[in-house]
Protein backbone atom coordinates (compact mmCIF):
# COMPACT_ATOMS: atom_id res chain seq x y z
CA UNK A 1 0.00 0.00 0.00
CA UNK A 2 1.35 3.43 -0.96
CA UNK A 3 1.69 6.42 1.31
CA UNK A 4 -1.30 8.18 -0.19
CA UNK A 5 -3.51 5.13 0.27
CA UNK A 6 -2.31 4.89 3.90
CA UNK A 7 -3.23 8.52 4.54
CA UNK A 8 -6.64 8.12 2.85
CA UNK A 9 -7.31 4.90 4.68
CA UNK A 10 -6.35 6.53 8.00
CA UNK A 11 -8.71 9.42 7.36
CA UNK A 12 -11.50 7.05 6.32
CA UNK A 13 -10.78 4.96 9.38
CA UNK A 14 -11.36 7.96 11.63
CA UNK A 15 -14.56 8.93 9.82
CA UNK A 16 -15.88 5.35 9.87
CA UNK A 17 -15.43 5.13 13.61
CA UNK A 18 -17.31 8.43 14.03
CA UNK A 19 -20.31 7.34 11.97
CA UNK A 20 -20.15 3.85 13.32
CA UNK A 21 -20.65 5.21 16.82
CA UNK A 22 -23.36 7.63 15.66
CA UNK A 23 -25.32 4.85 13.95
CA UNK A 24 -25.16 2.23 16.64
CA UNK A 25 -24.78 4.40 19.74
CA UNK A 26 -21.73 2.34 20.67
CA UNK A 27 -23.68 -0.92 20.27
CA UNK A 28 -22.12 -4.11 18.96
CA UNK A 29 -22.89 -5.48 15.53
CA UNK A 30 -23.30 -9.24 15.70
CA UNK A 31 -21.32 -9.10 19.00
CA UNK A 32 -18.15 -7.99 17.15
CA UNK A 33 -16.53 -4.61 16.58
CA UNK A 34 -14.94 -3.83 13.25
CA UNK A 35 -12.83 -0.73 12.69
CA UNK A 36 -13.93 -0.45 9.09
CA UNK A 37 -17.59 -1.27 8.33
CA UNK A 38 -17.24 -1.31 4.55
CA UNK A 39 -14.27 -3.65 4.82
CA UNK A 40 -16.31 -5.87 7.15
CA UNK A 41 -19.16 -6.11 4.66
CA UNK A 42 -16.75 -6.74 1.75
CA UNK A 43 -14.73 -9.39 3.55
CA UNK A 44 -17.76 -11.32 4.69
CA UNK A 45 -19.62 -10.92 1.41
CA UNK A 46 -22.81 -9.71 3.08
CA UNK A 47 -23.90 -7.25 0.43
CA UNK A 48 -27.01 -9.28 -0.31
CA UNK A 49 -27.71 -10.15 3.32
CA UNK A 50 -27.06 -6.69 4.69
CA UNK A 51 -29.74 -5.36 6.87
CA UNK A 52 -31.47 -2.09 6.38
CA UNK A 53 -29.48 -0.52 9.13
CA UNK A 54 -26.23 -1.64 7.58
CA UNK A 55 -27.27 -0.28 4.16
CA UNK A 56 -28.21 3.00 5.74
CA UNK A 57 -24.82 3.23 7.41
CA UNK A 58 -23.05 2.42 4.13
CA UNK A 59 -25.02 5.13 2.37
CA UNK A 60 -24.15 7.59 5.12
CA UNK A 61 -20.49 6.64 4.96
CA UNK A 62 -20.48 6.98 1.16
CA UNK A 63 -22.25 10.32 1.40
CA UNK A 64 -19.84 11.47 4.06
CA UNK A 65 -16.86 10.36 1.98
CA UNK A 66 -18.15 12.18 -1.09
CA UNK A 67 -18.82 15.34 0.91
CA UNK A 68 -15.39 15.27 2.45
CA UNK A 69 -13.42 14.13 -0.59
CA UNK A 70 -12.22 17.66 -1.10
CA UNK A 71 -10.55 17.69 2.31
CA UNK A 72 -8.94 14.32 1.65
CA UNK A 73 -7.75 15.47 -1.76
CA UNK A 74 -6.26 18.54 -0.16
CA UNK A 75 -4.43 16.40 2.37
CA UNK A 76 -3.17 14.13 -0.40
CA UNK A 77 -2.03 17.12 -2.43
CA UNK A 78 -0.23 18.48 0.62
CA UNK A 79 1.51 15.15 1.15
CA UNK A 80 2.46 14.98 -2.54
CA UNK A 81 3.86 18.51 -2.35
CA UNK A 82 5.91 17.65 0.73
CA UNK A 83 7.17 14.46 -0.95
CA UNK A 84 8.18 16.41 -4.05
CA UNK A 85 9.99 19.07 -1.98
CA UNK A 86 11.69 16.38 0.06
CA UNK A 87 12.97 14.65 -3.10
CA UNK A 88 14.21 17.96 -4.50
CA UNK A 89 15.92 18.73 -1.21
CA UNK A 90 17.65 15.34 -1.17
CA UNK A 91 18.84 15.83 -4.75
CA UNK A 92 20.23 19.31 -4.20
CA UNK A 93 21.23 18.91 -0.54
CA UNK A 94 19.41 22.18 0.27
CA UNK A 95 16.63 20.94 2.51
CA UNK A 96 18.70 21.23 5.67
CA UNK A 97 22.00 23.08 6.13
CA UNK A 98 23.37 20.09 8.02
CA UNK A 99 22.45 17.64 5.21
CA UNK A 100 24.50 19.65 2.74
CA UNK A 101 27.60 17.87 4.04
CA UNK A 102 28.20 14.14 4.37
CA UNK A 103 28.39 12.74 7.87
CA UNK A 104 32.20 12.55 7.82
CA UNK A 105 32.42 16.19 6.74
CA UNK A 106 29.96 17.23 9.46
CA UNK A 107 32.14 15.51 12.06
CA UNK A 108 35.17 17.24 10.67
CA UNK A 109 33.40 20.58 10.77
CA UNK A 110 32.48 20.00 14.40
CA UNK A 111 36.03 19.00 15.25
CA UNK A 112 37.53 22.15 13.74
CA UNK A 113 38.69 24.47 16.53
CA UNK A 114 37.45 28.00 16.70
CA UNK A 115 39.69 30.98 16.06
CA UNK A 116 39.95 31.68 19.77
CA UNK A 117 40.94 28.07 20.46
CA UNK A 118 43.51 28.22 17.66
CA UNK A 119 45.02 31.40 19.08
CA UNK A 120 45.21 29.87 22.55
CA UNK A 121 46.82 26.75 21.10
CA UNK A 122 49.36 28.87 19.23
CA UNK A 123 50.11 30.86 22.39
CA UNK A 124 50.59 27.61 24.34
CA UNK A 125 52.92 26.26 21.64
CA UNK A 126 54.91 29.51 21.60
CA UNK A 127 55.17 29.41 25.38
CA UNK A 128 56.38 25.81 25.23
CA UNK A 129 59.00 26.73 22.61
CA UNK A 130 60.12 29.69 24.72
CA UNK A 131 60.38 27.52 27.81
CA UNK A 132 62.31 24.91 25.84
CA UNK A 133 64.70 27.56 24.50
CA UNK A 134 65.16 28.99 28.00
CA UNK A 135 65.93 25.53 29.34
CA UNK A 136 68.47 24.96 26.57
CA UNK A 137 70.16 28.29 27.32
CA UNK A 138 70.26 27.50 31.05
CA UNK A 139 71.64 24.04 30.30
CA UNK A 140 74.31 25.53 28.02
CA UNK A 141 75.30 28.14 30.61
CA UNK A 142 75.51 25.47 33.32
CA UNK A 143 77.66 23.30 31.03
CA UNK A 144 80.00 26.22 30.34
CA UNK A 145 80.24 27.04 34.03
CA UNK A 146 81.05 23.42 34.86
CA UNK A 147 83.65 23.33 32.07
CA UNK A 148 85.24 26.56 33.33
CA UNK A 149 85.26 25.21 36.88
CA UNK A 150 86.92 22.00 35.70
CA UNK A 151 89.52 23.88 33.67
CA UNK A 152 90.19 26.22 36.59
CA UNK A 153 90.55 23.30 38.99
CA UNK A 154 92.85 21.43 36.63
CA UNK A 155 95.04 24.43 35.84
CA UNK A 156 95.19 25.46 39.48
CA UNK A 157 95.77 22.11 41.19
CA UNK A 158 96.66 19.54 38.55
CA UNK A 159 98.38 21.15 35.60
CA UNK A 160 98.58 23.78 32.91
CA UNK A 161 100.38 24.40 29.65
CA UNK A 162 103.00 26.83 28.37
CA UNK A 163 105.09 27.59 25.30
CA UNK A 164 108.85 27.74 25.09
CA UNK A 165 110.26 31.06 24.02
CA UNK A 166 113.88 31.22 22.90
CA UNK A 167 116.69 28.69 22.69
CA UNK A 168 117.98 28.57 26.29
CA UNK A 169 116.91 24.92 26.73
CA UNK A 170 118.25 23.51 23.48
CA UNK A 171 118.81 20.78 22.50
CA UNK A 172 116.24 19.38 24.98
CA UNK A 173 113.50 21.93 24.24
CA UNK A 174 113.10 24.23 21.26
CA UNK A 175 111.53 27.54 20.55
CA UNK A 176 107.69 27.38 20.30
CA UNK A 177 107.45 23.90 21.81
CA UNK A 178 104.11 23.47 23.65
CA UNK A 179 104.43 21.83 27.06
CA UNK A 180 102.10 20.39 29.68
CA UNK A 181 103.09 21.42 33.20
CA UNK A 182 102.48 19.00 36.07
CA UNK A 183 101.44 20.89 39.21
CA UNK A 184 100.33 17.94 41.28
CA UNK A 185 103.71 16.25 41.73
CA UNK A 186 105.24 19.12 43.70
CA UNK A 187 102.23 19.25 46.01
CA UNK A 188 103.13 15.85 47.41
CA UNK A 189 106.92 15.80 46.91
CA UNK A 190 109.90 18.15 46.55
CA UNK A 191 111.63 19.01 43.26
CA UNK A 192 114.61 16.82 42.41
CA UNK A 193 117.98 17.52 40.81
CA UNK A 194 117.82 17.72 37.00
CA UNK A 195 114.06 18.28 36.97
CA UNK A 196 112.96 20.75 34.28
CA UNK A 197 110.74 23.25 36.02
CA UNK A 198 108.64 26.30 35.19
CA UNK A 199 108.88 29.12 37.71
CA UNK A 200 107.53 32.60 37.98
CA UNK A 201 110.15 35.23 37.17
CA UNK A 202 107.58 38.03 37.25
CA UNK A 203 103.80 38.28 37.29
CA UNK A 204 103.75 38.30 33.50
CA UNK A 205 106.70 36.02 32.71
CA UNK A 206 107.61 32.40 33.34
CA UNK A 207 111.02 30.79 32.90
CA UNK A 208 111.88 27.19 32.01
CA UNK A 209 115.15 25.86 33.45
CA UNK A 210 116.77 22.73 34.85
CA UNK A 211 117.49 22.32 38.58
CA UNK A 212 121.21 21.94 39.35
CA UNK A 213 121.47 22.73 43.08
CA UNK A 214 119.04 21.70 45.82
CA UNK A 215 118.26 23.43 49.15
CA UNK A 216 121.21 23.31 51.57
CA UNK A 217 123.82 22.67 48.86
CA UNK A 218 126.70 24.93 47.78
CA UNK A 219 126.98 25.78 44.09
CA UNK A 220 129.99 27.27 42.32
CA UNK A 221 131.07 27.68 38.68
CA UNK A 222 134.76 27.74 37.82
CA UNK A 223 136.74 26.91 34.74
CA UNK A 224 133.47 26.67 32.83
CA UNK A 225 132.20 23.81 34.99
CA UNK A 226 129.62 23.55 37.80
CA UNK A 227 130.54 22.22 41.22
CA UNK A 228 128.10 20.97 43.85
CA UNK A 229 129.46 20.92 47.40
CA UNK A 230 132.96 21.10 45.86
CA UNK A 231 132.37 18.16 43.52
CA UNK A 232 132.24 18.54 39.73
CA UNK A 233 128.77 18.08 38.33
CA UNK A 234 128.61 15.15 35.95
CA UNK A 235 125.76 15.71 33.53
CA UNK A 236 125.12 15.36 29.82
CA UNK A 237 123.02 18.50 29.37
CA UNK A 238 125.67 21.21 29.24
CA UNK A 239 127.64 20.28 26.14
CA UNK A 240 129.97 23.33 26.22
CA UNK A 241 131.98 24.96 28.98
CA UNK A 242 130.26 28.03 30.46
CA UNK A 243 131.83 31.28 29.31
CA UNK A 244 130.26 33.38 32.08
CA UNK A 245 130.07 32.18 35.69
CA UNK A 246 128.17 35.28 36.80
CA UNK A 247 127.49 35.53 40.49
CA UNK A 248 128.24 31.79 40.83
CA UNK A 249 131.96 32.50 40.37
CA UNK A 250 131.89 32.54 44.15
CA UNK A 251 130.24 29.69 46.10
CA UNK A 252 126.48 30.20 46.64
CA UNK A 253 124.99 28.59 49.73
CA UNK A 254 121.32 27.67 49.03
CA UNK A 255 118.68 28.14 51.70
CA UNK A 256 116.09 25.57 52.81
CA UNK A 257 113.65 26.64 50.10
CA UNK A 258 116.07 27.74 47.38
CA UNK A 259 117.07 26.09 44.10
CA UNK A 260 119.90 26.87 41.65
CA UNK A 261 118.88 26.52 37.98
CA UNK A 262 120.70 26.56 34.62
CA UNK A 263 119.61 26.38 31.00
CA UNK A 264 120.80 23.41 28.90
CA UNK A 265 122.17 25.86 26.34
CA UNK A 266 124.30 27.45 29.04
CA UNK A 267 126.08 30.03 26.93
CA UNK A 268 122.70 31.42 25.80
CA UNK A 269 120.62 31.27 28.95
CA UNK A 270 119.45 33.72 31.60
CA UNK A 271 119.47 31.66 34.81
CA UNK A 272 120.62 31.66 38.44
CA UNK A 273 124.06 32.97 37.44
CA UNK A 274 122.45 36.34 36.66
CA UNK A 275 121.55 38.61 39.53
CA UNK A 276 118.19 39.62 37.98
CA UNK A 277 117.19 35.97 37.98
CA UNK A 278 119.03 34.57 40.99
CA UNK A 279 118.13 31.47 42.93
CA UNK A 280 114.51 30.23 42.74
CA UNK A 281 112.28 30.15 45.81
CA UNK A 282 110.14 27.10 46.38
CA UNK A 283 106.91 29.07 46.31
CA UNK A 284 107.80 30.46 42.86
CA UNK A 285 107.93 27.03 41.26
CA UNK A 286 104.73 26.48 39.21
CA UNK A 287 105.32 22.90 38.23
CA UNK A 288 107.32 20.26 36.46
CA UNK A 289 107.49 20.00 32.67
CA UNK A 290 105.81 16.67 31.96
CA UNK A 291 104.91 16.36 28.24
CA UNK A 292 105.49 18.06 24.94
CA UNK A 293 102.35 18.00 22.79
CA UNK A 294 103.50 20.27 19.94
CA UNK A 295 105.00 19.83 17.45
CA UNK A 296 103.23 16.52 17.03
CA UNK A 297 106.27 14.70 15.70
CA UNK A 298 108.01 15.43 19.04
CA UNK A 299 105.03 14.50 21.19
CA UNK A 300 105.92 12.60 24.32
CA UNK A 301 107.19 12.62 27.87
CA UNK A 302 110.09 14.94 28.66
CA UNK A 303 113.26 13.25 29.86
CA UNK A 304 114.58 14.65 33.14
CA UNK A 305 117.64 12.43 33.48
Amino acid sequence: MGKYEEVEDSLEFCKDIDFYEMAFHEEKVNDRKYPHLEEYIHENDKSEKATEQESTIVEKLTHHKNNHSTGVDNVIKLVEYQEEQSKKGQGNHKADPVTQLPKEEVKQEKSKPSKKTSKKTEEIEEEKELNSLTKEIIRLVCTLLVAVAIVFSVTTFLGTYTRVKGSSMEPTLHNKDMLIIDKLTYRTSDPKQFDIIVFEHSKSEWYIKRIIGLPGQTVQIKDGKAYINGNELKDSYGLEPMDDAGQAAEPIQLGEDEYFVLGDNRNDSADSRMEYVGVVKRDKIIGKCAYRFFPFDSFGKIDHK
